[in-house]
């Protein structure tokens, strides 16, 4: 009886002032209860909106792809991360379309790409860049884009 009108009954608030407080009490008591089912739902929405895989730890025991001969595949042998090794990006990028792979491994400025052009919302880059490898380019003197 002391959170709502549904309980044992016999003892209720006579006076205006106790019929107040009794009121303001059963609000609060609703207002506990929605703020943790909310809370719980919420946890939910969000775990699932992120997927299970945030970072570099979480691929052991998933589907992971990534280019043969590459630094990302050194990287997954390095760190014992099981992967199925593809000859070209886009063919992993198909893979993870079609749901046959869990996650790609790769240059992160190339996923980025993909995710905001051709993968937009249907894929999405998360973590940090986990192993920084610096490139190059060579180009001829004579060359347009010298």
């Amino acid at each position: 009886m002391t959170v709502t009108t549904v309980g044992y009954g016999d003892t209720t608030p006579r006076r205006t002032r106790g019929k107040a407080f009794a009121l303001l009490w059963m609000f609060a008591g609703y207002f506990v209860f929605a703020y943790f089912t909310a809370s719980v739902a919420s946890s939910f929405t969000v775990r699932e909106l992120q997927g299970s895989i945030q970072g570099p730890d979480d691929l052991y025991g998933e589907r992971v792809g990534t280019v043969s001969k590459t630094p990302a595949s050194e990287y997954l042998d390095g760190m014992g991360i099981a992967s199925r090794l593809y000859p070209h990006i886009d063919v992993v990028l198909d893979e993870l379309t079609a749901g046959k792979i869990d996650a790609v491994v790769y240059d992160a400025p190339v996923l980025r790409h993909h995710a905001a052009h051709a993968g937009r919302g249907s894929v999405h880059v998360v973590g940090p860049v986990f192993w920084e490898k610096w490139y190059g380019l060579v180009l001829t003197p004579g060359s347009r884009l010298w």
